[in-house]
């Protein structure tokens, strides 16, 4: 889905949500929980080829494995922590959804530590020379 679509969904469902949150505000949950899951089956493909791509360069090199694979863990936590924490705003609770936010940015960080070892380790090889 490009990402035309997925804005015009998003803010036709918006106005939507908008118009209907003034006559009963459980409908407008359920209309922007509906758009939530259009957007999202409507990317399933994009990440389908995301995957196989991913797949693809894991064969070439053992390191590229692992780094592909703390770069989604670490995205992922990123990405999680950035919807809960917008859950957590947009229901008042801004100090919840700060706490959120820096929580996953830790565990972000702490996720990414052996790559950043590896990474160090390698450059103070190539310093010291053989």
């Amino acid at each position: 889905m490009s990402i035309i679509k997925i804005g015009l969904i998003a803010v036709v469902g918006v106005i939507l949500c908008a118009i209907v949150k003034s006559h009963t505000p459980a409908y407008s949950t359920l209309i922007g929980a509906g758009i939530v899951i259009v957007i999202l089956m409507g990317i399933v493909p994009d990440v389908k080829q995301l995957i196989s791509v991913i797949d693809s360069i894991q064969l070439t090199d053992e390191f590229s494995t692992k780094g592909i694979g703390v770069m989604l863990k670490v995205f992922s936590i990123l990405l999680v922590g950035s919807v809960c924490s917008d859950i957590c705003r947009d229901n008042g609770e801004g100090a919840v959804a700060g706490v959120v936010e820096i929580s996953a940015k830790l565990t972000a960080i702490a996720c990414a530590l052996p790559v950043l070892t590896a990474v160090v380790s390698l450059a103070t090889s190539f310093l010291r020379g053989p």
